[in-house]
């Protein structure tokens, strides 16, 4: 049976050394054998001090997510490529440089996944260098007749607190004694108090922080959901703003006292529409704020500064839609198919 054919000597010759390496083609031919498979993975991956992660992601999809909406973004991408035309020459904000120093490090997002974009550019400038934290096994304590050697306990402890936990920055971590001979849940429910009794924000690296970090230490990343919500919508709906307002959920109250003036046939009064409307306009103002912060760097922020452009000012609307950017992102190409197929739109006018 060729699944079990010893593996070719010239390939594993020196492997143990880790100085064989093969070319691509002969990688993919000899990933049925599962040593040589691991040994592959162990060379080719970056050394646990040269990674880069961060705690969580979705801030940084986020941030993503913002920066393909970003008109001055999208102008330093055609500007790089070559194909920016002169009308849109005439749009480059002062600041261009700025916004080109940032494409420079985290290149195009048009039309990428946002994890393909993070392990190309995304986490080599966002992310943290050095070892991720995560739950380890220190020492286990033996019954009498098998007693662990407190020295032993307080080699390996010495060995986390020199090794790992040093090159994971130094996060704030709860020791504790988990009685293997109790119930599962039990345990999982007297864990889960002490880590919520302890638990700290996760501190940062100290050691080669990354190039862009949030502005925040806390993300509302619900918020800035909406926000992206209500620009989708807006790409999809033509009517009177107070409607892509409602139709996006974008404030709650309003939401549910037009729902309620629709569902009873009438049509929302002329003070709930005219609030709605402004509260649409001021969200849509701040989503192209958040965009070209992002595109300079700073996130999450809807600072104004002049040499934002605005959506009016760049036709963004037109170039989405044009473009069919939505597609790139599941839950939006999901959302605006919902809004599609839903009643909502039938009962407004």
């Amino acid at each position: 049976d060729k699944r079990f054919e010893p593996a070719p000597e010239e390939l594993t010759k020196g492997i143990s050394e880790r100085y064989y390496l093969v070319g691509m083609a002969d990688r993919k031919r000899y990933l049925s054998y599962p040593m040589l498979q691991r040994v592959f993975d162990d060379i080719l991956a970056p050394p646990a001090h040269a990674r880069r992660w961060v705690t969580e992601k979705r801030p940084y999809e986020l941030w993503f997510s913002f920066l393909a909406v970003s008109p001055s973004y999208a102008l330093a991408e055609r500007f790089r490529s070559g194909t920016i035309t002169e009308k849109e020459k005439a749009q480059i904000p002062e600041d261009f440089d700025i916004v080109l120093s940032v494409f420079e490090d985290l290149g195009p997002v048009r039309g990428m996944a946002f994890s393909d974009w993070w392990l190309r550019r995304g986490s080599e400038h966002m992310g943290f260098r050095g070892k991720e934290p995560h739950v380890e096994l220190i020492a286990r304590l033996e019954s009498d007749e098998h007693r662990k050697d407190p020295r032993q306990v307080f080699a390996s402890l010495n060995s986390f607190l020199w090794g790992n936990w040093s090159a994971a920055g130094e996060q704030d971590c709860i020791l504790l004694a988990l009685p293997t001979g109790m119930n599962k849940s039990d345990v999982i429910q007297q864990v889960s108090y002490y880590f919520d009794l302890g638990r700290h924000v996760s501190k940062p690296l100290v050691f080669e922080p990354p190039k862009y970090t949030l502005c925040r230490s806390r993300q509302d990343n619900e918020s800035l959901s909406r926000y992206l919500k209500l620009l989708w919508t807006r790409c999809l709906i033509k009517k009177p703003l107070w409607s892509v307002g409602y139709l996006a959920g974008f404030s709650e109250t309003y939401t549910k006292l037009i729902r309620s003036q629709l569902d009873a046939g009438h049509q929302p009064s002329a003070d709930e529409k005219n609030r709605m409307k402004i509260l649409t306009s001021r969200g849509l103002q701040r989503v192209f704020l958040i965009a070209e912060n992002a595109a300079r760097g700073r996130f999450p922020t809807y600072d104004a500064f002049p040499e934002a452009i605005s959506a009016k000012d760049s036709g963004i609307y037109d170039v989405l839609n044009s473009e069919r950017r939505w597609e790139q992102f599941p839950e939006w190409a999901a959302w605006r198919e919902s809004l599609l197929a839903g009643a909502p739109l039938s009962q407004i006018r």
